[in-house]
């Protein structure tokens, strides 16, 4: 961390009352990285989550998502437009339950540390993945998805300038359960190239 991000550091710390043992975080400047948290459709619970590196000459990001409709067994993949890295992917089954299969694994809950500051609501784009999607897309209220992950140290950095997707993973479709369903939340962390700026 170069001196000038220790300064910035510890004013941020010193504004939000902070102890040292709670830093909020601040990534190495020359990384862009998405965050992905992911929450519980119908309880809201934090599920866990990872983290995706993308390419530092990145001069865009724009999510696109590849979707075979479940006739019985569909699939649906989020990947960034200019670098095809993969953000997301899982199944779909009509009248079943899909399930994630990018990444394999994601970080428990619990490995999530949290700490005495707590991030606000940015503004968070819904992201569809067909033409349905949009026919019956409405006005969502994140704030019980965000107040799930708004006390962690891995989304201490988001502002309301920060690029911040939410997709609503539906592995069970036609008579789907709820109960299965989750958002998946990706921060967008740029130091250079999107509009939060640090």
């Amino acid at each position: 961390m170069k001196p000038a991000h220790y300064l910035l550091l510890a004013f941020t710390l010193f504004i939000c009352g902070c102890s040292a043992k709670d830093e909020i975080m601040i990534e190495p400047i020359d990384e862009n990285i998405i965050f992905v948290f992911n929450v519980d459709y119908t309880t809201n619970n934090f599920l866990g989550g990872y983290n995706i590196k993308l390419p530092a000459y990145k001069e865009s990001f724009t999510p696109v998502c590849r979707y075979k409709s479940p006739s019985d067994f569909g699939s649906v993949e989020w990947s960034d437009e200019e670098t095809g890295t993969i953000l997301f992917s899982g199944t779909t089954i009509w009248m079943g339950k899909g399930e994630r299969t990018f990444p394999e694994k994601i970080e428990a809950p619990d490995s999530y540390k949290k700490i005495d500051y707590i991030t606000g609501l940015p503004e968070i784009t819904t992201l569809y993945h067909a033409d349905l999607d949009l026919q019956n897309s409405q006005d969502i209220d994140y704030k019980p998805v965000w107040n799930s992950i708004r006390s962690l140290q891995s989304a201490s950095w988001i502002t309301d300038k920060t690029y911040v997707y939410a997709y609503l993973y539906r592995p069970s479709v036609g008579v789907g359960d709820p109960k299965d369903w989750y958002w998946i939340i990706f921060a967008v962390y740029s130091p250079t190239i999107f509009k939060t700026t640090y």
